[in-house]
């Protein structure tokens, strides 16, 4: 779509607008795993730790037109469900904001262990 966003050597990328790295892990997880485990995140390298992003910073991803595979997302992002929401670290009692990429919305949903979701990590990049 634009020059924005870079892939990187190591499988992730970078926001060259707001400086964040991005990193889509590998299968789709529900809330609880989320939060106890780092299965399928990046090594951590020299960098800045990864973390769950805010909505905001998902916002921040948010194309304004609809991409050729369906998503409001650059195509170098992709999804491991069919909903195409993506987990937040903003969470009240059991619900949890989410992004929904075939939307361009927010959501919430339960922090049930059967709502499964992709999730994205980020962290400030490192400087060149």
């Amino acid at each position: 779509m634009t020059d924005r966003f870079q892939k990187l050597p190591d499988g992730s990328i970078l926001d060259t607008k707001t400086h964040l790295e991005w990193f889509v892990v590998e299968q789709s997880l529900n809330y609880d795993t989320l939060r106890s485990s780092e299965e399928g995140w990046p090594k951590q390298g020299a960098g800045k730790p990864w973390r769950v992003p805010t909505i905001a910073e998902l916002k921040g991803l948010v194309t304004p037109k609809r991409s050729a595979d369906g998503y409001f997302i650059d195509p170098l992002f992709h999804f491991h469900t069919s909903l195409a929401e993506a987990w937040t670290c903003d969470e009240t009692g059991v619900m949890v904001r989410l992004l929904n990429f075939r939307t361009g919305k927010e959501t919430t949903c339960s922090t049930s262990p059967t709502a499964h979701n992709d999730l994205f990590v980020v962290r400030e990049a490192s400087p060149s």
